[in-house]
């Protein structure tokens, strides 16, 4: 399945859940939609147990990989799950991010990469 229609500024953000981790993904998607960013949502679209991580979150990270998102945000039960899926891509790299200060740490990782 392939997206089109993606916004073309920096604040894009992905965002992908399985069912365990779609009203986290919701108050976050609200929370974030509140700062300004724009937001690209892979699913689950609503809370169904049929839905599962790795098809939703291998969208996200390839949508990550062909730079139609800034950055994205994978929730599942665990958070280890879409950790795996999504840095199976090439050129994504994803980490289970689990306090408030770990969060920025990836994007100077990023920064200081070559």
């Amino acid at each position: 399945m392939e997206y089109s229609g993606f916004p073309t500024h920096s604040r894009c953000i992905g965002m992908a859940s399985d069912h365990g981790g779609f009203e986290l993904k919701e108050k976050l998607r609200q929370a974030l939609k509140d700062e300004g960013y724009d937001l690209f949502d892979f699913g689950a679209s609503q809370y169904e147990k049929d839905v599962d991580y790795p098809d939703v979150v291998a969208l996200l990270a390839r949508a990550i990989m062909r730079e139609e998102v800034d950055r994205g945000i994978a929730i599942c039960g665990s958070g280890v799950g879409v950790c795996i899926t999504a840095n199976k891509i090439p050129g994504v790299r994803a980490a289970l991010l689990t306090y408030k200060h770990n969060l920025n740490l990836p994007t100077l990782w990023q920064i200081g990469a070559t």
